[in-house]
């Protein structure tokens, strides 16, 4: 049972890594383009 939580655990933590990646990422990008309505950003977001 216990490798079970240590996979569960280290799963979750890569995915919070990969999630923070992201965000650091959108907001990068994203953030110096506050002209830009949120509609647009959106769409381009979810096709790259």
């Amino acid at each position: 049972m216990k490798s079970y939580v240590d996979a569960r655990v280290a799963c979750q933590v890569q995915h919070q890594d990969q999630h923070l990646q992201s965000e650091k990422y959108f907001i990068k990008k994203y953030s110096s383009d506050r002209y830009r309505s949120a509609d647009a950003i959106l769409n381009e977001y979810v096709q790259h």
